[in-house]
C-alpha cells in the first residue's frame, strides 16, 4: 500500500522522502492501523530503520500540536522500538538516517 491510500493525500508527505522510495532506499511501508506513514529499510536479518511522517499540519498530529513531523526509530521487533529522533528539522531527520544506513546504503 502507498501513504495516499493508507493515510490520504492531506498527510502531504514530502518528495524528499518519496524520492528515497523511488530510488529503493525505503519501502513505503504505511498501513491505515500506523498513526502515521511509515517508510522502511531492512538493516539486517534483525533490524529495521523506519521513518514516520506526522501531518503537515501540527493541529492535525496524534499527539498534538507539539508532536515533531518527523521521527525515527530502530527496531527488532513490534515489541522492541527504540527512538532515535523526534524533530521538525528535514537535515536532522536525514543526517540521523544517513548515519543509521550509512554501512547499508548511501543517499
Amino acid at each position: 500500500m502507498s501513504w495516499k491510500t493508507e493515510h490520504g493525500p492531506l498527510y502531504r508527505v514530502p518528495g524528499w522522502v518519496d524520492g528515497l522510495v523511488a530510488k529503493g532506499v525505503f519501502e513505503d511501508a504505511s498501513w491505515h492501523n500506523d498513526t502515521m506513514p511509515r517508510f522502511g529499510r531492512k538493516i539486517d536479518d534483525r533490524f529495521v530503520v523506519d521513518l514516520w511522517v506526522d501531518h503537515v499540519d501540527p493541529n492535525k498530529r496524534e499527539a498534538g500540536a507539539e508532536a515533531p513531523r518527523y521521527m525515527v526509530t530502530l527496531s527488532e521487533d513490534a515489541a522492541t522500538i527504540v527512538t532515535m529522533i523526534e524533530t521538525d528539522d528535514k537535515a536532522v531527520a536525514l543526517a540521523v538516517l544517513r548515519s543509521a544506513l550509512s554501512p547499508y546504503v548511501t543517499f
